[in-house]
């Protein structure tokens, strides 16, 4: 946690930048339905997460002074801000750079972005939105373009893995849909939206284990309850059960453990936790039981 007064002072500041025109912005129609509408409600009464804002400053910095030199070569359109009436909400998005038919989209990121996440499913979703924007103008649009600025950058890793960005500044294009179907998606979005506007918190959607970021649950096979090291971890129930079944070894004293996928979104990323029920009875399971369960050997 951030206690270094100026950055808390100058972060505070930079939090008031959050609030999107009109009903939803594009950013916003991409994340789950529980936390917009929470967000919505209690942004102004949640506490500021300043680890995780501290990226978005950097970002925001970074994207004003690109703004600020592009703007000098005569060449470019940027940081322009779109609306667009869709299913009777007003929604409104901002594209980074345009120019000679193409959108460029800066992204300030971390290395994992790549190597966990690389078709870039929400980015892509996010640029064609913003393209079909232009495109609802009379612009045209002809390519995606990400212009990733990788902060945890390392050249050693570079040179060991292939798969890890080679340089630490990519370009990525990503495919640009048919409008049909993006029109298609945006209304499906809004839509999505719209259904839970009035829905009491605590009947809101429970977001997806790929929307909370959740580690997959592992199943831990021990021979004894002494033993300070599982023999085999498993994805399933069922492969840890037929291991111990037949493999020799396991006796009464033996078990397996549970262990529950941790959600790094809703622990780290998301402002509204405290007002999320789902969150915290998850988070009341965690305290208790540090979210293991174990499966006795008479039980398997």
């Amino acid at each position: 946690m951030i206690h270094i007064k100026p950055v808390l002072d100058m972060l505070k500041v930079h939090s008031k930048h959050y609030k999107p025109v009109g009903d939803y912005s594009v950013t916003t129609l991409l994340n789950p339905p529980r936390y917009v509408h929470l967000y919505k409600r209690y942004v102004d009464k949640a506490d500021l997460n300043y680890d995780v804002m501290m990226p978005s400053f950097i970002g925001t910095g970074v994207h004003a002074y690109v703004e600020q030199c592009l703007n000098q070569t005569g060449l470019y359109r940027t940081e322009e801000r779109m609306t667009a009436e869709i299913a009777d909400r007003l929604i409104s998005g901002t594209f980074d750079i345009y120019g000679n038919e193409e959108i460029w989209d800066v992204k300030t990121c971390k290395t994992w972005k790549v190597i966990y996440d690389p078709d870039f499913e929400e980015w892509t979703q996010q640029q064609n939105i913003y393209a079909y924007f232009l495109h609802l103008k009379g612009i045209p649009v002809k390519r995606l373009n990400i212009i990733a600025l990788f902060l945890d950058w390392i050249e050693s890793q570079a040179l060991r893995n292939s798969n890890y960005p080679q340089a630490p500044t990519v370009q990525y294009n990503l495919p640009l849909w048919p409008w049909e179907k993006t029109k298609e998606f945006l209304f499906e979005r809004v839509e999505l939206m719209k259904k839970y506007e009035e829905t009491p918190d605590d009947e809101l959607p429970a977001c997806t284990s790929e929307e909370m970021w959740e580690d997959p649950t592992k199943f831990a096979c021990f021979k004894t309850t002494k033993a300070k090291r599982a023999t085999r971890v498993f994805d399933t129930l069922d492969e840890s059960i037929t291991y111990i079944k037949n493999t020799g070894g396991y006796t009464n004293d033996s078990f397996i453990e549970i262990r529950h996928g941790r959600r790094k979104r809703c622990d780290k990323y998301c402002e509204v936790n405290a007002f999320c029920n789902h969150y915290q009875s998850y988070k009341r399971q965690m305290d208790d039981s540090n979210l293991i369960e174990i499966i006795p050997y008479e039980q398997i």
